[in-house]
């Protein structure tokens, strides 16, 4: 019995002549090209990344001049969108502080529990007013996490 020998082909991978059965042919190149374009993505991604970094204070300062949450700087080639959102979260260990601080009955109906507890929107609002004196101790017990996002948008 004698082995049937498969027909070859080659390819170069980063310099490097392979053979391969032919009929793998198309598979290796993809795979080629998937590994490179997955490779040349990534690379983008880190220099967008650093992009929208450097961007990051031009739109904080639009922002802080404006009191507005977000800002567009609009610019020849296109658009640059900033914006800023919060979150917040209430520590089991602080629903009892809480409530002392709004009362029992207001308090339950202010904060949603979930898996985690979370303000209500009226609690949001009470907690960023800094005339009340209720948000200023409530801001004790309440983490709040804000989170930056940058976008470019071309023409």
């Amino acid at each position: 019995m004698t082995k049937e020998k498969k027909e070859m082909a080659k390819i170069r991978v980063n310099g490097t002549m392979y053979a391969v059965p032919k009929e793998r042919l198309k598979m290796e190149r993809l795979l080629r090209q998937g590994v490179m374009l997955t490779d040349h993505i990534e690379r983008l991604k880190e220099e967008l990344d650093e992009m929208k970094t450097e961007m990051l204070p031009f739109g904080l300062a639009d922002m802080k001049a404006t009191g507005k949450k977000s800002a567009k700087i609009i610019g020849a080639a296109g658009l640059c969108e900033v914006t800023v959102s919060s979150s917040f979260s209430i520590a089991d260990a602080n629903v009892p502080q809480i409530l002392d601080v709004l009362g029992e009955e207001v308090g339950e109906r202010m904060i949603v529990q979930k898996v985690a507890y979370k303000p209500s929107t009226a609690m949001k609002r009470l907690l960023a007013d800094g005339d009340d004196p209720r948000g200023v101790m409530l801001r004790l017990y309440v983490d709040v996490k804000e989170r930056e996002s940058v976008r470019f948008v071309g023409k």
